[in-house]
């Protein structure tokens, strides 16, 4: 039971993966009941009808599945957070109710947030209670330690496609200031107004660059009001918005960059990084969820404090004003993506959970 596209976010990314997992087929008797609710990015969260309606069409078809197939395990990428936990836990009655194993994958933080009463508490005790769970880092597990104990939990770095396979990343020609990529939907949490700021401070001490924006918006007021800060501060110039890119063109999008800049305070184990280091582009990021286990500091890139637009600057500077200082650490950070974070190992120690899991 995974999430799949659209919208395309780091979930349903993963999810792709694991459906079309070439590996994973071959060891396991794999049956797909696909999640989809929100259409769009700007669609997450809201309540329509139509979402319910899939609810309902999803929870029979987990019945329906469980009752003619009785499957050895339920992988499911159930949200640890918001509404849709809620939601969720409409599925693991089922899962219960049928008295399968159940294998939560978390893609996402916020328990240690949404346990704030006595019934919270006890919906999430009973949920997550005779599961095993994936968790994407050691770092992770205080979020859920209030109520998974540690034996349930399995720790599986994400891992993604090289997106150049055998071919070598084509060489750039170009001239110009060096060149800023914020890659990922254009959502305020992801620090699209904090990297705003710090690009205000680089034009105000003469600082050249050029920022990419590549991403699909979180909605039309948050749209209206980053164009209306970039009008006002006369960035037009210097920044692109260039809207969601796929296939060629995000490969392109990323070999056209000099610096990747992802200054999120909300995640936890955003792909996006793992992207720009399969790239061979230095990160700046923060200390933010997992992306420290991802981003060596002074390694690979840099990582600043949440919600700091003066040192997220400062950084920004060092690798603009220094073009080894980016080379070095983008083949660092080349190096530290093929050695941790490709798609054939994910899947690899994926497939040795779900044995795990299936001798339990």
């Amino acid at each position: 039971m995974v999430h799949l596209q659209p919208p395309v976010n780091g979930v349903t990314i993963m999810g792709e993966q694991v459906v079309q997992s070439l590996l994973l087929q071959s060891h396991f008797n794999l049956q797909v009941l696909p999640l989809k609710s929100a259409s769009s990015i700007s669609d997450i969260g809201k309540l329509r009808p139509a979402k319910f309606l899939r609810v309902v069409y999803q929870a029979w078809e987990l019945c329906r599945c469980c009752l003619l197939h009785r499957p050895a395990l339920v992988y499911f990428t159930l949200t640890p957070n918001g509404k849709a936990f809620y939601r969720d836990l409409l599925f693991v009655a089922i899962m219960k109710l049928f008295r399968v194993r159940r294998l939560y994958h978390l893609h996402g933080k916020g328990i240690s947030k949404s346990v704030t009463g006595p019934v919270a508490a006890a919906l999430y005790i009973w949920a997550f209670r005779g599961s095993q769970v994936i968790l994407l880092s050691q770092t992770l597990y205080a979020d859920a330690a209030q109520i998974v104990k540690r034996s349930q939990c399995h720790f599986l770095a994400n891992g993604i496609a090289d997106p150049w396979g055998e071919s070598n990343k084509p060489t750039v020609h170009r001239s110009g200031p060096p060149r800023i990529l914020f890659f990922s939907n254009l959502v305020v949490s992801k620090g699209i107004f904090i990297l705003l700021e710090s690009l205000v401070l680089l034009k105000d001490r003469g600082i050249p660059f050029h920022a990419t924006f590549a991403g699909a918006w979180e909605s039309l007021a948050v749209e209206a009001e980053f164009r209306r800060i970039v009008r006002e501060e006369g960035l037009q110039q210097l920044i692109e918005l260039c809207g969601p890119k796929y296939g060629e063109d995000k490969r392109r999008t990323f070999a056209d960059a000099d610096i990747m800049v992802f200054p999120s305070y909300n995640d936890a184990y955003p792909l996006v990084v793992l992207e720009a280091m399969s790239h061979g582009l230095p990160v700046v990021s923060t200390l933010e969820g997992a992306i420290p286990d991802m981003v060596l500091e002074g390694e690979t890139g840099f990582l600043v404090p949440c919600r700091d637009s003066l040192i997220l600057a400062e950084r920004i500077t060092l690798l603009i004003i220094d073009p080894a200082l980016r080379k070095r650490l983008g083949q660092a950070g080349r190096k530290r993506y093929c050695g941790c974070f490709t798609s054939e190992g994910f899947e690899r120690n994926l497939a040795t959970i779900f044995t795990r899991c299936l001798a339990v």
